[in-house]
């Protein structure tokens, strides 16, 4: 006998189906680039500070240094906790 029984599997197999990658969500770095494009770019804030977290400080280099100049103005500061990435 099974340690979980079918239905577990078929339940999982359905999750596994229904399951879709978000639009901007393959890659944590596309999903950086994608709330910037599509959450703070569009919001009234005219300030940002971002504190990134290990491998959080990779996704942030790879937004400063994409082609979006409006990240400059707005970006204040970033702080970086427990990564090696240093701007």
């Amino acid at each position: 006998m099974p340690v979980c029984g079918d239905s577990f599997a078929a339940d999982f197999l359905l999750l596994l189906t229904a399951l879709t990658i978000v639009q901007g969500s393959e890659d944590s770095a596309s999903h950086a680039v994608y709330v910037w494009d599509h959450v703070i770019e569009q919001s009234s804030v005219s300030e940002v500070v971002i504190v990134a977290h290990s491998y959080g400080g990779v996704n942030v280099v790879h937004l400063v240094i994409s082609p979006k100049s409006s990240i400059h103005r707005e970006l204040q500061k970033t702080c970086h906790h427990s990564s090696d990435i240093c701007l």
